[in-house]
Formats: structure tokens, sequence, C-alpha cells
């Protein structure tokens, strides 16, 4: 996970820096930024874009032993290592669908409230990737890659610059599915299809 270093604070203890992939993550203990160990905390200061808009891009990260002597500095892009067990990225959580919690077959064989929750958790999801509106179109579709690999057939119905809403092939059916519409800035809904 790439980040680009946007201020570095004087003691060297606090680091801001963007997220460069429209992804979430936690941290765990071990966890290094630009190969600095960092506290196993994250959070979001308050800023606005050029447009007044907030930013959802921006972190702040606390260096585990702050003091100056950074590998890097402003500008640079540096990659984000999430900790776990020694091996690099174990604990990465990506806001695309959990696998096998999102799977198509979950869809199916579960009941109609349950399939209602998943539908509500799995646009609650997709819509914490819309978070750059300059990026709407390529998330959208990013989106339904990693939904298509959980096994959902899904094809574009309509789109348009800020709207892209998708479901199973209607000239071929595969049966029951999911159905995703995407509306800029950042609404997502997912609904259930019998069809």
């Amino acid at each position: 996970m790439r980040f680009q270093i946007e201020y570095i604070s004087e003691g060297g203890e606090h680091v801001f820096a963007r997220l460069l992939e429209l992804r979430d993550f936690r941290l765990v203990q071990g966890a290094t930024l630009g190969g600095c160990a960092i506290q196993p905390h994250v959070t979001q200061p308050r800023a606005l874009d050029e447009d007044g808009v907030p930013r959802r891009d921006l972190f702040a990260f606390e260096l585990a032993a702050p003091g100056g002597g950074l590998p890097w500095g402003v500008g640079d892009v540096v990659a984000l290592r999430l900790g776990g067990g020694g091996r690099e990225d174990v604990m990465e959580e990506l806001v695309r669908p959990v696998e096998g919690r999102f799977g198509k077959t979950e869809f199916v064989v579960a009941g109609p409230a349950s399939r209602s929750a998943l539908c509500r958790e799995l646009a609650t999801l997709l819509a914490q990737r819309l978070k750059e509106p300059s990026a709407f179109g390529a998330t959208a579709t990013a989106c339904i890659k990693e939904l298509r690999a959980l096994g959902h057939d899904l094809w574009s119905f309509d789109e348009s610059d800020d709207f892209q809403a998708w479901c199973p092939n209607y000239e071929n059916p595969t049966g029951p599915g999911i159905v995703v519409t995407f509306r800029a800035p950042d609404e997502v809904s997912v609904e259930w299809s019998a069809q």
C-alpha cells in the first residue's frame, strides 16, 4: 500500500501522508512506513482539499522512534507494511469485499433477512471506496472486478460520468444475483434480484 508524504512534524514524531490507493487498512504491532517502525494506530486529521471538501485520503502516523534521520522526506512515495507475524501486509484489509463473506454463494444460501443485511454491509464497504470524486468511474469499475472475482455475474446496465448500474446478465440469465448501483460522490446501493 503506497502513501505520499505530505508533512513531517518538527520533532519527527508525526507524519501526514496521502493514501495513493483506495483501500482501508488496519495496523498491528510491527507496522512500518517507508521502512520506519510506526505505532499500531492511525488517525485522519481534519483537512480540506482545494475545493473545501473534507479529505478522506490523508492519514497521520506516529513514528515508534522519532528523532530525525528519516530515509525519506516530503513528496516521497513510501510503502506501508501493516505488520503481523513478520509477514509483509499479512493483516492488510482491503475495502474490497472480504473473501468468502460477500461471495455469490453466501448471498444465494442466505435467508431473506441475512441477505438484506449482506446487501447493506456490502453497500457500506463499497461506498468507502468512492473517496475521491475524480476517480469515481475507475473506482466503481475496480469494485465490480473484485465482485466478479467472488463469483458475481455483473454486467453494465447503465453508465454516465457520475452513475453506474451493474446487474446479472439480462441477455443470458445465470440465475439470481446482486444489482449494484454507484452514484457520485459516494453512494452505493446493493439489492438482490431473484430474476
